[in-house]
């Protein structure tokens, strides 16, 4: 997890090395909304959400690997599912268990390094 110095670039978002905001480390590109409005409301872009280049903003970032209750869980679950089905729900139901505790406390971490506390927000 991380938390970046984020800009939004047209339909863009560009996060930087440092708050120097020189150094480009990735660019995140989105997609206008493709249905036409019904209404006078602009199309919306995620990048919307992102802070000018003369605003401050910052993005947090998770990895996606980051939760996970083990590689190869599914293809226990699958070996056990042919001998005891017991053991492949109890094996599941705790993979997924352990990986939801592990987002909780990730969470937290966020929530910490933020300044909210830890409280949820």
């Amino acid at each position: 997890m991380g938390f970046f110095p984020a800009n939004a670039v047209g339909d863009d978002v560009e996060l930087y090395a440092d708050a120097s905001r020189q150094k480009v480390l990735t660019t995140f590109r989105f997609l206008r909304q493709q249905a036409e409005s019904r209404m006078d409301s602009p199309i919306g872009c995620l990048a919307d959400c992102g802070g000018q280049p003369a605003v401050e903003s910052a993005a947090g970032l998770y990895r996606r690997v980051a939760v996970t209750a083990g590689i190869g869980v599914d293809e226990l679950v699958k070996k056990l599912k042919r001998t005891t089905t017991i053991h492949a729900i109890m094996t599941e139901a705790l993979a997924d268990r352990l990986a939801e505790a592990f987002a909780e406390y990730l969470h937290k971490r966020v929530r910490l390094e933020w300044g909210t506390g830890g409280r949820r927000t």
